[in-house]
């Protein structure tokens, strides 16, 4: 941290003496001359979103910071008891922002509701109006209703946008004019003005490689889907997850996994959907075996009440579920369907296992 504000104190003084040219922002930043002391210091915002029976708060600690110092978003979501809630994962980028930590809270039951709260620590790479995109949080009603019926209600929730400025202040710099420099300190200025512009191309090229998609390698050697899935299942299971309490984040981890393994597979769209509508799209393919259908909704049902209602699960739960995914994998890649030619994932592609649905 004493090293960013070195740096950033160095970009301010170096450019503002060389009267470099400014750098472009996330949307372009006022360029009218202000005094460092005329700076907004930045207040919290915080929207709230309901629909039906779940109510989303998505929050900010401040929407105006200096440089890289982090902002912390935080999500919380009110569901009235027995609604199954999808609450997105986030990885790296969020936005304008790349996320430098996340805190994962346990759902906490209530009499009527449960809540859940999730903090990320966001840091902005370029000075400018920088956005933090609607967040939407998806949920299903499957209880039972107070005439007896039990009709499936859906819908999504989602936040507005939020703004929060980035100002690296290099336009709060006044004139140097008056402050006449002899030939060594220009000398000196130009170097580190050199220097500090290719700290922040680095920055920048940091931030853009990030928010670009993965491209394959030419010389990245070419996985089968089961040979993907069971090298990422491998590596998931080495993390001990439940071991270090964080028993609901491997089962979302698992769930996203078997999720895109067949989707590579077979083809069929399953990350995005609901555990409803996945299970209905099972039902309805030919690419799977009545016998690999039942072990998924087996598997879905164990892995649901982790996800959404914090239940911990022993060891005996764990291990059913791994080896559960682990055997689904291996055979169904030995087995021929139909239509569903096994896909080719590039092992430069990192898994996609936080999906949550």
């Amino acid at each position: 941290m004493h090293l960013r504000r070195a740096i950033r104190y160095t970009i301010t003084a170096t450019l503002g003496a060389t009267a470099a040219v400014p750098l472009a922002g996330c949307r372009g930043q006022d360029e009218t001359a202000e005094s460092p002391t005329s700076k907004p210091a930045g207040e919290p915002v915080s929207h709230t979103a309901q629909d039906g029976p779940v109510k989303l708060t998505v929050s900010v600690d401040r929407d105006a910071v200096a440089g890289t110092d982090p902002v912390t978003l935080t999500l919380v979501i009110e569901a009235e008891r027995g609604v199954q809630v999808s609450i997105p994962q986030y990885e790296e980028i969020l936005g304008d922002f790349i996320i430098t930590g996340a805190t994962q809270g346990q759902p906490i039951e209530g009499t009527m509701t449960a809540r859940v709260e999730h903090q990320y620590n966001l840091e902005g790479v370029l000075p400018g109006d920088c956005e933090i995109p609607p967040i939407a949080i998806e949920y299903i009603d499957d209880r039972e209703r107070s005439d007896g019926s039990q009709e499936t209600l859906s819908g999504t929730v989602s936040s507005k946008p939020i703004h929060v400025k980035v100002d690296i202040a290099l336009a709060g710099m006044k004139e140097p004019a008056t402050l006449p420099m002899s030939f060594p300190k220009k000398v000196v200025a130009w170097a580190l003005g050199i220097i500090a512009t290719m700290a922040a191309i680095g920055l920048f090229a940091r931030w853009w490689r990030r928010r670009q998609p993965s491209v394959d390698a030419p010389s990245a050697r070419r996985l089968i889907a089961h040979e993907w899935a069971l090298a990422e299942l491998a590596k998931l299971v080495a993390r001990n997850l439940p071991g270090q309490g964080r028993a609901q984040e491997f089962y979302y981890r698992i769930n996203g996994l078997i999720r895109r393994y067949i989707e590579l597979r077979f083809g069929l769209m399953a990350a995005e959907q609901t555990s409803e509508e996945f299970i209905r799209a099972l039902g309805r393919s030919p690419l799977l075996s009545d016998s690999h259908k039942g072990g998924l909704q087996e598997f879905t049902n164990a892995c649901d009440p982790v996800k959404y209602a914090g239940l911990q699960p022993d060891q005996n739960d764990i291990t059913w579920v791994q080896v559960s995914a682990e055997n689904f994998i291996r055979e169904t890649a030995a087995t021929t369907y139909a239509g569903a030619e096994p896909a080719h994932v590039s092992s430069a592609v990192g898994t996609t296992a936080g999906a949550t649905a």
